[in-house]
């Protein structure tokens, strides 16, 4: 009896993590599509570069997650103060509505 109410357990547990998971996954494609969106209409090209150069950071799977802190860090660091405004614009913009935000 008690390995039955376990195996209940485990499959509806299992089926609220899928939908959980699903919910995320959809989140994300959508914020990513809006600052993908937000890119497009970007006039500057240095804002475009630096964008691109994060992007390409953060895709890159043989590096850690403090290693791509650091170089994003390193490059928004490096960039203009107008530059980051645009940037923070964009990313503010593409987040606002959702609860995945801090915003």
């Amino acid at each position: 009896m008690k390995m039955v109410e376990i195996s209940r357990f485990a499959i509806v547990a299992t089926k609220k993590f899928n939908v959980a998971a699903e919910m995320y996954r959809k989140k994300i494609a959508e914020i990513s599509q809006k600052i993908k969106e937000n890119q497009a209409n970007m006039g500057d090209e240095k804002s475009k570069e630096i964008f691109e150069k994060a992007g390409e950071i953060h895709r890159n799977m043989n590096i850690t997650f403090g290693e791509e802190r650091a170089q994003i860090k390193g490059i928004l660091e490096a960039a203009s103060p107008e530059v980051k405004r645009k940037l923070e614009h964009i990313f503010w913009h593409s987040t606002k509505h959702h609860k995945t935000s801090n915003n």
